[in-house]
């Protein structure tokens, strides 16, 4: 099973080698106010294991790893992995990138504090929810939070 239609998966598998971040419209450079108030109010805390799933670019999970949280962002795309990593490496922090599936993460079990989601669960496909579900639940350790940080119920289809 995929978490994406076909279309999302094919615009996602070259997107981030093609084109520039300023060109994407779900990329503003900046991470999510939810998270950014999560930090703000101790929900996320320096030393917590957090995993951020769908990470793009990098953005959510860099500046959660300035914030002292050790991070590790899971993406698809080789390409969003590769400037992922060069985001983090600019900020210096030890944010660390993997390419991944969603849906079968390449993580151990109970590994996390916290999973954070930014437009990820919104684009799945609704058959891969139950799953998608299963695996954060696989990773997080208990009593561990799930943030869905970012989430529309009026998608559209996919374009660029």
């Amino acid at each position: 099973m995929t978490a994406f239609t076909q279309s999302w998966t094919d615009t996602f598998s070259s997107v981030y080698a093609d084109e520039s971040l300023a060109k994407l419209s779900w990329f503003n450079a900046s991470p999510g106010l939810e998270l950014i108030k999560r930090v703000i109010d101790g929900t996320l805390k320096p030393g917590q294991r957090l995993i951020d799933l769908g990470s793009g670019p990098g953005v959510d999970a860099v500046f959660l790893s300035v914030q002292g949280l050790d991070v590790t962002g899971v993406d698809l795309s080789p390409d969003a992995v590769a400037r992922a990593t060069r985001w983090a490496e600019l900020a210096g922090t030890d944010a660390e990138f993997i390419q991944g599936d969603v849906l079968d993460v390449p993580l151990p079990d109970s590994s996390a504090d916290v999973v954070t989601d930014s437009f990820v669960f919104h684009n799945m496909r609704d058959d891969a929810r139950s799953r998608y579900a299963d695996e954060v639940h696989r990773l997080l350790k208990p009593g561990g939070l799930f943030l869905l940080n970012s989430f529309s119920d009026k998608m559209v289809a996919c374009s660029l």
